[in-house]
């Protein structure tokens, strides 16, 4: 069986649209977004109109979640083998239930 090969140039030709994406976002703008979903999660609110104004201010998928993992309490020790703030692994959860 033969597996398929992504063509290299597809691979940059979309992170070079990503690169120009981010130089003319607004980041002040992706920034109050991000604030505000974290607002929202750390509140007792629906977060979807929170969320769907910060993919309207082009958020990345990397930045929105980050926004959420820095609430006081979000469950990073939840997951196998994240580095904690304290440098340490976290054991918390047994690797199985995560595969």
């Amino acid at each position: 069986m033969q597996l398929y090969q992504a063509d290299p140039k597809v691979g940059e030709r979309q992170r070079q649209k990503l690169a120009q994406v981010s130089d003319r976002r607004d980041d002040a703008k992706v920034k109050k977004t991000l604030a505000r979903v974290a607002e929202a999660a750390y509140g007792n609110e629906n977060m979807m109109l929170s969320i769907s104004e910060a993919v309207k201010a082009y958020a990345s998928m990397r930045l929105t979640p980050r926004a959420l993992w820095d609430l006081p309490g979000a469950g990073r020790a939840l997951i196998p083998g994240e580095a904690l703030s304290d440098g340490a692994a976290s054991s918390r959860v047994d690797r199985k239930t995560w595969a």
